[in-house]
């Protein structure tokens, strides 16, 4: 493989039907070398955060205006530059650790992850209730579809926006690893091994979307959704959340032996059962992860929970548009009722 951070060059480019080339294309022993990714905070840099939180008490600003300007950070310039590039032209994530999270408070750890995340992009919306924080925590409510509000097993996916971050606040009893995956390393997988499988996931689906968050919008997409995708100019990018597609074969009943069925049922196999290609990484309290969902995909293995509540494993969750990536392919679009910067869910009502 390549340099892993090579902001001259297209992270993963190519044509249907043909091996996907780039940085972002890696396979697990790539990755081995945990230094090229990973990022950690100084006495220096944790003094700014502190400075900001002192100067921002009593700010009653909605988190969403909050921009770079108002959390200045200028010792972590040249990181997030660097993570900046990982993200958008290297391997398609980066972590950044150290962050002495026990001494802050949930508010405290919002504001903090909110203002590191508004230098690299611009926060959005999660549901129809305008959350700009998410809270992933297993709430052991039957009637929270939310996958990130349920606990164990969490199959790899991408979330309907450029950039997601994960800020580790509280670990499981056990297991509970961040999983990631190279999309274009899937492509190439199955090009290699069933590639007449490729046509239905360039054709795409119609994917069904929560009543709560699709507004006065159809509850199906009236297009299609590629799965894998080559803009004009050649670069890829990927597009898969499994609840959508396995509702839409529900719905029509369609044949297990049909050619889109069994697309994506390689799919789901290469995505959870090929160690050679996943990245599994335990995110310790103070870890934030961010992931480039136009180029991986993302999940947590099974877990073990504290049986307390307020012990249970916790992670703050940010969407981040990245106006410098351009705008997202128009059908890889999983909402047309967007928040800001081409992306992100509006508030309804």
């Amino acid at each position: 493989m390549d340099e892993l951070s090579t902001s001259h060059r297209i992270a993963a480019s190519g044509a249907p039907h043909q091996t996907v080339t780039g940085p972002a294309v890696w396979r697990r022993t790539d990755l081995e070398d945990t230094a090229r990714w990973t990022y950690r905070l100084t006495a220096e840099m944790i003094g700014e955060i502190d400075a900001n939180l002192a100067r921002l008490v009593g700010d009653d600003r909605p988190l969403s205006d909050l921009v770079a300007e108002d959390f200045p950070l200028p010792s972590m310039g040249g990181i997030l530059d660097t993570i900046s590039d990982d993200l958008g032209q290297g391997i398609g994530f980066a972590l950044l650790s150290g962050l002495p999270i026990e001494k802050y408070s949930r508010d405290q750890a919002v504001l903090i992850f909110y203002g590191i995340g508004a230098h690299l992009g611009v926060g959005v919306s999660q549901s129809h209730l305008g959350d700009y924080i998410g809270d992933v925590i297993d709430q052991r409510d039957s009637k929270d579809l939310r996958p990130y509000h349920n606990g164990g097993e969490f199959i790899m996916h991408r979330d309907p926006v450029d950039m997601v971050g994960l800020l580790s606040m509280r670990q499981a009893k056990s297991g509970g690893e961040s999983r990631v995956i190279s999309a274009a390393a899937v492509h190439n997988e199955i090009l290699a091994e069933a590639p007449e499988l490729l046509e239905p996931l360039y054709h795409g689906f119609s994917c069904f979307r929560l009543e709560q968050d699709r507004g006065e919008t159809e509850a199906w997409t009236p297009y299609n959704i590629p799965v894998f995708e080559f803009s004009e100019d050649g670069k890829f990018s990927a597009h898969y959340i499994p609840y959508p597609i396995d509702r839409l074969f529900k719905r029509d009943g369609t044949p297990p032996d049909s050619p889109e069925a069994q697309a994506i049922g390689r799919l789901k196999e290469l995505l959870w059962t090929r160690p050679e290609l996943y990245y599994d990484m335990m995110l310790e309290p103070g870890d934030m992860q961010f992931v480039n969902n136009r180029l991986l995909m993302h999940g947590r293995t099974d877990y073990e929970d504290w049986g307390e509540p307020e012990r249970r494993r916790y992670l703050l969750r940010l969407w981040l548009q990245m106006p410098s990536w351009g705008p997202p392919p128009p059908n890889q679009l999983f909402y047309r009722n967007i928040d800001r910067a081409g992306g992100g869910i509006a508030k309804y009502p």
